[in-house]
C-alpha cells in the first residue's frame, strides 16, 4: 500500500494470521491504519510518510517482529503494539503528534534494539 493518494482507510484483514511484509507508505489521505487482529508474528512492518494517519492500533496482537519501523507520520497520535515482546529492531521516530512517553512500556518490554526519538516531547529533535 504505497503511493496511493486516494486511500483513506485500510480494511480489516481478519483471516490473516502471519505477515511476511507490510508496507504502508506515502498515502497522503490515509487516516486509519491496517487491522490485522490475529497476526502474532511478522517479518517487516513499515508505516511511514502518511501525513494524516492518526492511529495505528490494528497490530495490537503482534508478539514478534523482525523489523518494525513507524516513521514520519505527522498526525499519528496513538499506536498499540500491546503484546510485542520480541523484535530484531524497532524504530519509532519523527512522529510529531505521538507522545514519546506513550512508548515507555514498549521500550521496556521488547527484547531487541528499540530506537525511539523525535516524537512529541522527545529531547532529541527530528532532523
Amino acid at each position: 500500500m504505497i503511493n496511493n493518494p486516494s486511500l483513506v482507510r485500510l480494511p480489516e484483514f481478519s483471516g490473516t494470521v502471519n505477515l511476511q511484509q507490510l508496507y504502508v507508505r506515502n498515502n497522503t489521505s490515509l487516516a486509519t491504519g491496517p487491522r490485522y487482529p490475529l497476526v502474532a508474528e511478522a517479518g517487516t512492518v513499515l508505516v511511514a510518510d502518511n501525513p494524516l494517519l492518526a492511529s495505528l492500533t490494528g497490530l495490537s496482537g503482534l508478539q514478534s517482529v523482525r523489523s518494525l519501523d513507524v516513521s514520519r507520520n505527522a498526525s499519528l497520535g496513538e499506536v498499540d503494539f500491546g503484546t510485542l515482546a520480541s523484535a530484531r529492531s524497532v524504530r519509532i521516530v519523527c512522529n510529531a503528534a505521538l507522545p514519546e512517553s506513550s512508548l515507555d512500556t514498549l521500550r521496556a518490554s521488547v527484547s531487541g534494539t528499540v530506537d525511539v526519538w523525535g516524537n512529541q516531547g522527545s529531547p532529541t529533535p527530528c532532523p
